[in-house]
């Protein structure tokens, strides 16, 4: 399933859990309360897309574009979203509790009520205007990794 094109989808509630949509094209699509639990998703863009309530455990996210995306309620616990743009997501009550997000762009991302306890940080990661990292269980690490993808 890898490169699949499956823009403006209805994939509510799919399962898709392990399987590999490195480059995936799902922009505006509808992934609601789908199971991407372990899958690879790496490079994918699902950009303005509606990931409210997805299971995202576990899954490779580097270098894909979730801008624009709405997340609420989604759970990436563990997820590795090194180098992800998630600039003006909405990831309201979203977990993101011991995510690596070294190089990820927050940039006006609304992360109100977001769980991000022991998530991975660097020096190369951008927040929203504002926003204090460390007062949110944030670990920033003061070395930046090469390359994230």
């Amino acid at each position: 399933m890898a490169h699949s094109l499956w823009e403006g989808a209805d994939l509510r509630r799919s399962d898709f859990s392990g399987a590999d949509l490195t480059g995936a094209r799902l922009a505006g699509a509808d992934l609601g309360e789908a199971d991407l639990t372990n899958a690879v998703l790496t490079g994918a863009c699902v950009s303005g897309g509606d990931l409210r309530g997805t299971r995202l455990q576990g899954a490779q996210l580097c270098g894909a574009d979730l801008g624009h995306t709405q997340m609420d309620g989604a759970t990436l616990r563990g997820a590795d979203l090194r180098g992800t743009r998630l600039a003006n997501a909405t990831l309201f009550g979203t977990d993101l509790r011991q995510v690596d997000i070294r190089g990820a762009d927050f940039t006006n991302a609304n992360l109100s009520a977001t769980t991000l306890d022991g998530a991975l940080a660097d020096q190369s990661t951008r927040w929203p205007k504002g926003f204090d990292p460390h007062s949110r269980g944030i670990i920033v690490i003061k070395r930046r990794a090469r390359k994230y993808v």
